[in-house]
């Protein structure tokens, strides 16, 4: 993953950029799955919403203070802020390695790998009402999330009013993401110790879906900047409460405990199938109504 970034920042051509870019995608997200199952696991049932909690800041902080880190490095080193990136990648994988050390395997019992139950494995979990229901929610809910932040930076250009620049649309969209960043850590820390207490996951989700919901309504009926950052305070603490209480929930609902990494890699594939979808639908309404208000409206609906 490390060297395919180093890759990224001497690509040539936009076709060099998207294959670099995607084969970085498919080594990072492979690391991503026995990470996330490593939560499922070392960690005892009454202390999965913590440890989740825990496992979830770091995604979100990663993803937030990754991209405003990237706009600074970009700004003092140009093209070659690619490599902190890469060393911070490489050098944390090797101490998780070195310090988070696998129990021995070597008496584990394991069935011969055939490819063709292997890959028809998958849906396994998906047969499975309750998992499935948890995916489904998921794919939703970061389908809305995406939806209401992939324009941000144009909604600032050609939604608010008044309207800002492009330099100061450029200047203002990471603090749109910092804004909700503070309440979204606190919400990841109460709603996971919460949820541990009474044992419950599913209202957090009910609710961090509502409140998410209620948060669009704020710029749809106010199209002003303070809205802007008023729905990203809420929205953020929303996503937060949500995301820890999910990776709880898919933990719980796993058909198959010693099937945890595939069916926690099934999770993180309905959390980017949801990101996926949403700014390409996103893109389609406006397209098609010719403004950002029907972004809104969809994304409170779904």
């Amino acid at each position: 993953g490390a060297l395919l970034l180093i890759a990224l920042r001497y690509s040539t051509s936009i076709v060099f950029m998207a294959i670099f870019w995607a084969l970085a995608q498919l080594i990072i997200n492979a690391a991503q799955g026995p990470l996330t199952a490593t939560v499922a696991d070392r960690v005892v049932p009454e202390k999965v919403g913590s440890a989740s909690a825990i496992s979830g800041l770091g995604l979100m902080a990663g993803a937030i203070l990754g991209s405003v880190a990237a706009g600074i490095l970009f700004g003092a080193m140009g093209l070659d802020a690619y490599y902190p990136f890469a060393l911070a990648l490489a050098i944390t994988a090797v101490l998780f390695v070195l310090f988070a050390r696998d129990r021995s395997s070597k008496d584990l019992e394991v069935e011969p790998l055939h490819l063709g139950r292997f890959f028809a494995s998958f849906l396994i979990p998906l047969r499975d009402a309750d998992y499935r229901w948890v995916w489904i929610a998921k794919i939703v809910m970061m389908f809305g999330y995406t939806v209401s932040t992939a324009f941000s930076f144009f909604m600032l250009q050609g939604y608010v009013r008044p309207a800002l620049s492009p330099a100061e649309a450029t200047a203002t969209a990471p603090l749109l993401a910092l804004a909700g960043f503070p309440f979204m850590l606190a919400a990841m820390v109460i709603a996971g110790r919460w949820s541990d207490k009474i044992m419950k996951r599913k209202p957090f989700v009910f609710w961090a879906s509502v409140t998410m919901a209620a948060s669009f309504l704020i710029p749809l009926l106010w199209p002003a900047l303070p809205a802007l950052f008023l729905q990203g305070i809420i929205g953020g603490a929303a996503m937060g409460a949500y995301m820890v209480v999910d990776q709880a929930l898919f933990i719980d609902v796993i058909p198959d405990k010693r099937t945890a990494g595939r069916d926690l890699g099934m999770s993180a594939l309905g959390g980017n199938f949801g990101q996926a979808v949403g700014p390409i639908v996103a893109g389609q309404v406006v397209a098609l109504t010719g403004g950002y208000t029907s972004v809104w409206i969809v994304s409170v609906l779904v």
